[in-house]
């Protein structure tokens, strides 16, 4: 199965869930093209006035393991296992290092992922932008 995060969509559906009669395009300047030449033919096919459509990038970006979400949860274990002698450990830890655990997270977690076979089979859409058809 082709790779499509990364792809460029336009949207034919309607909600949450967009539709695209092909897998995508490799640039948003592509789908635009491609949106604006089926809507245009779908407007005049079925006497319609469809003004806009959006365009959108296929992405996996909620794939994404919260590193403060970890040290939280790290921090609770270990207070249930000796108490306040914990308390303070991992208190100050920077914002950079947070995020470098986040990212090593990620990294792991996504391996994990393909390795055992449990890659969502959806994805989001980032970097949305309306077209306006003219005519």
């Amino acid at each position: 199965m082709k790779n499509l995060i990364g792809t460029w969509i336009y949207n034919t559906g309607s909600g949450e869930y967009w539709d695209c009669p092909n897998d995508g395009f490799d640039t948003i300047e592509e789908a635009i093209e491609e949106g604006k030449r089926y809507f245009t033919d779908l407007n005049r096919k079925h006497d319609l006035l469809v003004g806009s459509f959006d365009v959108g990038q296929r992405s996996d970006s909620f794939v994404n393991i919260c590193g403060s979400k970890i040290i939280d949860q790290a921090q609770e274990d270990s207070y249930e296992i000796v108490g306040e002698l914990s308390d303070y450990w991992l208190y100050n830890v920077s914002s950079e290092n947070v995020d470098l655990l986040s990212d090593m997270m990620t990294k792991t977690f996504r391996k994990w992922l393909k390795i055992t076979n449990n890659e969502p089979k959806f994805h989001s859409i980032d970097a949305i932008k309306t077209i306006k058809i003219e005519g």
